[in-house]
């Protein structure tokens, strides 16, 4: 059977339990499938002598299970905002996202939200930086603090309008009502409260619900999931594998910031990369021989395949804001699968062992042939 039409006969569905009690599957994974064997070329390709293709697909529990989160929003008289949370910026993007996510809500450009300075003596409680979890569980309490605050704005305009607050919108520091001319803020706050105005403060909370029936007493609060294509050709005389093509893709639910998301795909794709052709630590009499950085082996630029595709998908099915979810290690967990595929699809020889070295693909090649290796 066709490596494809075998996937696409087992894969879950899209909400069906990964197991019983578990939650459901929120990606779509033929959907997901599809766009990678698109991008590769994979249907009706031409076979060539010592070229192959293999396709894989991984995933993962995005994190977040047991970790409480919260969030405050602060939009000053003048429409300044400032979000305070302790999720702390480690080059994944948070600060940007978050404030995105209440720059969203509050109907303001995202030039007048500030990310506030994180001090555990003042700042709302996170349990920690960690996992893919930031944009979900943080993302959410921040989403919620920013609903709390838009709320508590659409209150005090109302009360000075004469209206339901349910009849008001808030945009650009201004609040309409249905078709009539919009009125800002800064005015009415400062008819109540005078020149020194006044700051809406916004509380918001997220913490994954707990349950008896799933495997870690808490479902999966999302599925970080990844695509991989590769396309290889294998020297049959010495065993190295070239990459031709890589295709990774991997669903965020719905991206907040583009560039982001893309980044973090691209750089898990080239770890996976890293896994399947470069990384290994090598040992003689219990001593590691290549612990030095010039020693240990990691892609470079110039080792990308020739052409290096990433898809990020916005299936929408995430739990974060917005049908958002993590993204930064999905993609990493199918690389390797795919390349080995493809080099089993070049060569009929399975490899089981990474990196992917000519000697190690060289050797399953003999023993496939059935000659005797000599590796004395």
């Amino acid at each position: 059977m066709d490596p494809y039409e075998l996937r696409v006969k087992n894969l879950k569905r899209l909400g069906e339990p990964f197991v019983p009690g578990e939650s459901g599957m929120d990606s779509d994974l033929v959907e997901g499938l599809d766009a990678v064997t698109g991008a590769l070329g994979y249907h009706g390709r031409e076979r060539a002598a010592n070229r192959g293709m293999g396709l894989a697909i991984g995933f993962k529990d995005g994190g977040g299970v047991n970790k409480p989160a919260q969030a405050r929003v602060k939009i000053t008289a003048t429409g300044s905002v400032y979000v305070s949370s302790g999720t702390v910026e480690i080059g994944q993007g948070a600060s940007t996202t978050l404030c995105q996510v209440a720059a969203e809500v509050l109907g303001v450009p995202l030039e007048q939200v500030r990310y506030a300075p994180i001090s555990t003596d003042v700042t709302p409680y996170d349990q920690g930086t960690n996992a893919s979890s930031g944009m979900t569980v943080m993302g959410r309490a921040v989403l919620r603090a920013a609903e709390d605050a838009r709320s508590k704005v659409l209150a005090f305009a109302a009360g000075r309008l004469g209206c339901d607050p349910a009849e008001l919108t808030l945009r650009d520091w201004a609040v309409r009502r249905g078709e009539e001319e919009s009125v800002p803020l800064p005015g009415l706050v400062a008819a109540v409260f005078g020149g020194t105005g006044y700051e809406f403060h916004g509380e918001g909370h997220f913490k994954a619900p707990l349950s008896p029936d799933a495997p870690l007493e808490s479902p999966c609060l999302f599925w970080e999931i990844g695509w991989a294509g590769a396309e290889v050709e294998v020297d049959p005389d010495t065993g190295k594998v070239t990459v031709l093509q890589l295709v990774a893709s991997g669903d965020v639910g719905r991206a907040v910031n583009k560039l982001i998301c893309r980044g973090q795909d691209e750089g898990a794709a080239v770890m996976g990369l890293a896994q399947a052709m470069f990384e290994e630590m090598r040992y003689e009499d219990g001593a590691l021989l290549n612990g030095e950085a010039l020693e240990y082996r990691v892609p470079m630029a110039e080792d990308l395949p020739a052409r290096f595709v990433s898809i990020t998908q916005e299936q929408g099915h995430g739990p974060g804001p917005f049908g958002a979810k993590g993204a930064g290690e999905g993609t990493m967990v199918p690389i390797a699968a795919a390349v080995a595929n493809a080099v089993q699809d070049a060569t009929g020889a399975r490899v089981t062992t990474l990196p992917l070295s000519p000697e190690r693909v060289f050797d399953a090649m003999r023993s496939l042939s059935g000659e005797r290796i000599d590796r004395r």
